[in-house]
């Protein structure tokens, strides 16, 4: 029973990922960053490499220094430091509103709070 559950949330939450990930590719983004590392992070990475869009850093408060899925895990400054700009930061927490992480606020990339 709890494999069904699992099972389910993983269905909904890659439908409500893809559903705003495509939504963004649809408004030109194509370089992005995750901020946050949870399950939803995990499915934002496999929906970006389905839609051919491309994960330029994953950024973490609590997880900085470490690696995750084999990429190293940036702070916030790491966002706005990027060569090439990005095109957008998606925060990976359907139950994040936007003002709950004041400090993506000055980044001055967009900031795309998953919907669903």
């Amino acid at each position: 029973h709890a494999m069904q559950e699992t099972v389910h949330f993983y269905k909904q939450a890659r439908y409500r990922v893809k559903d705003n990930l495509l939504k963004a590719r649809q408004r030109g983004f194509r370089r992005v960053a995750l901020y946050g590392i949870n399950e939803v992070a995990e499915i934002c990475y496999l929906t970006l490499k389905e839609l051919d869009m491309e994960l330029v850093l994953v950024s973490s408060p609590r997880h900085a220094g470490e690696t995750w899925l084999g990429m190293p895990v940036g702070t916030v400054a790491d966002l706005a430091a990027q060569a090439q700009p990005l095109d957008a930061v998606v925060v990976t927490d359907f139950d994040t509103q936007p003002g709950r992480h004041p400090e993506l606020k000055d980044l001055n990339i967009p900031v795309l709070w998953l919907e669903g």
